[in-house]
């Protein structure tokens, strides 16, 4: 008798796939989600450091080469890639 696997539910089947592709890509990108992560814990609503900047900017970049799906649009980042490059000239430190 060949052992079989519970089913898993649709939620942890997208939690899969995500790793995978996050595993495709390799380390650039697990060191931008670490950044992203720093750069959310330690941000400053008022006045953003160039490492929370530079951090969204690297990931609308890298979104905007590699983004497939269809729940965000190439506008939506590339909105959010012009405001970052606004802040960044706002806050030069």
């Amino acid at each position: 008798m060949i052992p079989t696997r519970p089913p898993i539910s649709y939620s942890e089947a997208m939690r899969r796939m995500r790793l995978a592709d996050l595993r495709r890509h390799g380390e650039g990108v697990v060191n931008l989600l670490a950044e992203l992560l720093f750069a959310y814990k330690n941000k400053d609503e008022n006045m953003p450091h160039n490492f929370e900047i530079d951090a969204v900017i690297s990931a609308c970049e890298f979104l905007l080469e590699h983004y497939k799906g269809n729940k965000y649009s190439k506008d939506f980042f590339k909105s959010v890639l012009e405001d970052m490059q606004k802040e960044r000239g706002r806050w030069k430190r």
